[in-house]
């Protein structure tokens, strides 16, 4: 049944496909409703998505004929890119509409070309993005660098998670699983209980992806928790199994003794972090809804999978759990080799005749362990924290070096109620905000008469990820804003990476107290279904 299972799961999963979110939204934060009113009066009823392809020139300016006309065919070659709205030449003067300023730099070794692409930035073609990135990167070479940086790149770039540490990972906890169990067939069961609960998990998250906002990193949660749990719970239950196997016991009493004790504590293990999952999804927490409901279905599938493959294959293995040796031993004496004390005999006698000491030790060391979460700071991540070898964290430098680290992190102000009887509201708006601490650069981008709404577009002085761009964000919401547009009929909602950040990690620490409630409650009955004690 679980082979049939898996095979239908895993072919309609390949077949529907995965449809992978970026949104970082908070429903009913500022910030979100300042992207929902900028998608209101965009004519396509989307967000736009502006991409920067960074040029400079290793040696010498870029204004160098050689290199324009590198650059103007690059250009001719992007836009005939499919899911590529528009490209904005910087030598041109059109270039400085997407920045409000020049595309060139101080020094004149580097310049933006700002790309407009066709979907959301939270929604992007991914095969279209790799395909301009790989466009923009043909023309790097020993003269000049080009680098790509921008939502949509961000989401190639950070989605693309590297195989090998994942399979060394897997590797290491092999090896560990032979040395514990010893026999083949013991650890035949482990891998394959853990293979399938991983499969499993993977393909519904996959299909999950189509019914919920799930980001990219929720395969690889799932991929953690459906192994880490399966692989822990099969090895328990195995051992146990063994150990009953070598007290003499035939191999059904064995796999019904070690289901009924490890194995009914392993799986009320593995209920309780999925109810857990399944409460932190329902705290409406945004982006962590999507990746607690992949931890939900890793850990159901984990209880599915111990709770009946795992014992279907230990019946199935019976005796050849042991090695041969103790397998010899059993049939000729009826019972198993005896297992001499080992290492871990020696650290329970120890932990045995110093419990109190020891005690006080653990919970000291996981005190200073602990300790670090007073200075925690909650909030995003932005490309300066991608490895160097990415073309993002490059042109992440480039943008800070050659102009200023805000221009890696605009903020959006949004602006509804604009009226005709009030024509110096928006303009007054607008001194307000480039007169503000913290803030390098302030324009119109849209008006729109229509909709009675103008956006503007704020660059900050400082990087996304930095205190001071938080700082700034407060500072517009709570004073610069309120001040300047009072008396008007004005509504403004400030939004942009910083702003979404700072409602998640607002948003998170109101919900973090219900959220330890819900996990110390369901851990307390977690333990209490498993070990039955108070």
């Amino acid at each position: 049944m679980w082979l049939t299972a898996l095979i239908a799961a895993t072919n309609v999963a390949q077949e529907k496909g995965a449809r992978f979110s970026q949104d970082l939204g908070v429903t009913g934060a500022e910030s979100q409703q300042a992207m929902d009113l900028v998608a209101d009066i965009m004519p396509d009823r989307k967000l736009p998505d502006l991409e920067m392809i960074v040029v400079r020139a290793r040696a010498g300016d870029v204004q160098a004929p050689e290199v324009r006309a590198r650059v103007a065919t690059m250009i001719a070659q992007l836009g005939k890119l499919p899911g590529v709205t528009g490209v904005f030449d910087p030598y041109s003067p059109l270039g400085a509409v997407p920045l409000g300023g020049s595309p060139l730099s101080a020094d004149g070794h580097t310049a933006i070309v700002s790309v407009l692409m066709k979907d959301a930035p939270t929604t992007p073609d991914l095969p279209v993005m790799r395909r301009l990135i790989a466009t923009a990167r043909d023309y790097d070479g020993p003269d000049l660098q080009v680098e790509v940086t921008g939502p949509a790149t961000t989401v190639v770039v950070q989605g693309t998670i590297s195989p090998w540490p994942i399979a060394l990972g897997i590797g290491v906890a092999l090896l560990i699983l032979c040395l514990a169990v010893r026999s083949p067939a013991a650890v035949a069961v482990c891998a394959v209980t853990a293979g399938a609960a991983t499969a499993a998990a993977l393909d519904g998250v996959t299909l999950l992806s189509r019914r919920a906002n799930v980001m990219q990193l929720a395969p690889l949660l799932a991929l953690v928790l459906g192994f880490g749990l399966s692989l822990g719970s099969a090895l328990v239950v195995v051992h146990r199994c063994q150990t009953d196997l070598r007290r003499g016991r035939g191999p059904d009493d064995a796999v019904r003794a070690a289901m009924r004790h490890s194995g009914r504590a392993t799986l009320a293990g593995s209920l309780g972090l999925a109810v857990v999952m399944l409460g932190t999804s329902a705290l409406r927490l945004s982006v962590f809804d999507g990746l607690a409901l992949a931890g939900f279905t890793a850990a159901a599938v984990s209880i599915l999978v111990v709770a009946t493959l795992l014992p279907a294959m230990l019946s199935i293995s019976g005796r050849g759990l042991l090695v041969w040796a103790e397998r010899t031993h059993l049939s000729v004496t009826g019972t198993g080799l005896p297992v001499r004390p080992g290492l871990r005999s020696w650290w329970a006698r120890t932990v045995g005749r110093h419990p109190q000491v020891l005690a006080g030790a653990a919970v000291v060391l996981l005190t200073i362990l602990a300790l670090p979460v007073v200075g925690l700071r909650l909030g995003g991540t932005d490309n300066g924290v991608d490895p160097t070898s990415t073309t993002s964290r490059r042109a992440y430098d480039l943008v800070s070096d050659e102009y200023f680290p805000g221009l890696n992190g605009q903020l959006i102000v949004m602006a509804t109620g604009v009226s005709a009887d009030q024509p110096t509201a928006v303009p007054h708006l607008l001194t307000a905000l480039e007169g503000t601490r913290g803030v390098k650069r302030a324009f119109v981008v849209l008006q729109n008469a229509q909709a009675a709404s103008a956006l503007i577009q704020v660059f900050p002085n400082d990087p996304p990820r930095s205190a001071a761009a938080s700082d700034l964000v407060h500072r517009l919401r709570d004073s610069t804003v309120p001040a300047a547009i009072a008396g008007t009929s004005l509504e403004v909602y400030i939004g942009g990476q910083t702003a979404i950040f700072e409602d998640m990690s607002d948003r998170f620490a109101r919900v973090l107290p219900a959220f330890l409630i819900l996990e110390l409650g369901v851990l307390g009955v977690a333990v209490l279904l498993g070990l039955r004690s108070v």
